[in-house]
Formats: structure tokens, C-alpha cells, sequence
């Protein structure tokens, strides 16, 4: 669920500030891009006005850990309590960098779950485990209700370059087979 919501967090963040990059690479959703590729591609291709200047974390520092959390993720590291918890605050600091307060909040939350698990557990581990389900299944269904979803002017500028392709790149690869 944090690589994912991560991975939402990027594009969106991208698909504000960058729309152009999408376009060109043909990224149409979070799933098409890897972490990896947003730690290569985002500090090289945002204006200088992007970030938050307020942010804990630089977004190198932010990209690096999300990328250890993909990996985690990925190759089903386990992880105790501790490594996780530290991992949502990685990640919570990347959306605080992008000014995602819905995401953000989002970790809050589970971060807060995940301690309550560290005391619940030891008193009553169905009740702990019910809770933190129940927490889960809200967190990952909490609708984006805060998102600026506003362009800003250079996204509209560049988005216009690419936004009517040749009808022979607008290949379905599904179709493929």
C-alpha cells in the first residue's frame, strides 16, 4: 500500500508540474513508472518552483527512500514494525515535499495506526489486528479530496505539444497479441 500510494503521489505530482515528460514517455497512469524512474526523471526535469521549501527532505533523499520501500515491497523484505513505521514517515516527508496533503495524511494515519499496533498487540491481538485491518482498508480507500488539481501556466503551455499524437502512435499494445 506505500509503494502505491507513493507511485499515485508521483504522477499526480509529475502530471501537474511535468504533464510534457508523461506525454513524451507515454506514461498514462502510476503504474506505468517505476519509483526508480521518478528518482532519475523528477530532479532533473521540475522548475525550481515545484517543491515545497518548507519540506523536512530534500527529493533526491525522498526518492531514494521510496525506491527502498518499492524494493522492500517488491522483493518481500520483512520488515518489523519499526522498519515500517519508518518507512511511512520516509514517505510522508516526500508528499509533504510535493504539498500532497491528502497523501500525507494518509501516512499520518497509518502511522499512527502502526503505533497503536506496537501497544494493542501486547494487550489483545485480535482486537489490535482488527483495528489495524479496519485502518488499512480506510487508508487505501480514502478519496484524494484535497489534491491541487490546478495546472499551473507552464504545464499548459507544454502539455499542448504533445497532446494531439499522430494516429499511428495511438497503438493499443493489449491489441498486440
Amino acid at each position: 500500500m506505500i509503494q502505491r500510494i507513493l507511485e499515485e503521489g508521483c504522477y499526480d505530482f509529475a502530471n501537474r508540474w511535468i504533464p510534457s515528460v508523461l506525454a513524451k514517455n507515454k506514461w498514462t497512469c502510476p503504474e506505468a513508472v517505476e519509483l526508480s524512474t521518478w528518482k532519475a526523471t523528477l530532479p532533473t526535469s521540475l522548475p525550481a518552483d515545484a517543491l515545497t521549501p518548507t519540506a523536512k527532505t530534500s527529493l533526491r533523499i525522498g526518492l531514494d527512500h521510496a525506491v527502498r520501500t518499492r524494493n522492500a515491497a517488491t522483493h518481500r523484505h520483512l520488515c518489523d514494525n519499526y522498519e515500517i513505521r519508518q518507512k511511512v514517515s520516509q514517505a510522508q516527508d516526500l508528499m509533504m515535499t510535493f504539498s500532497d496533503t491528502t497523501r500525507q495524511s494518509k501516512f499520518i494515519h497509518l502511522l499512527a495506526e502502526l503505533n497503536d499496533w506496537e501497544i494493542g498487540v501486547q494487550q489483545n491481538f485480535d482486537a489490535a489486528k482488527k483495528k489495524l485491518q479496519d485502518a488499512l482498508q480506510e487508508i487505501g480507500e480514502r478519496p484524494m479530496d484535497d489534491m491541487d488539481w490546478t495546472p499551473n501556466s507552464v504545464s499548459l503551455q507544454e502539455v499542448a505539444l504533445y497532446s494531439n499524437p499522430a494516429p499511428e502512435e495511438l497503438v493499443d499494445a493489449m491489441e498486440l497479441d
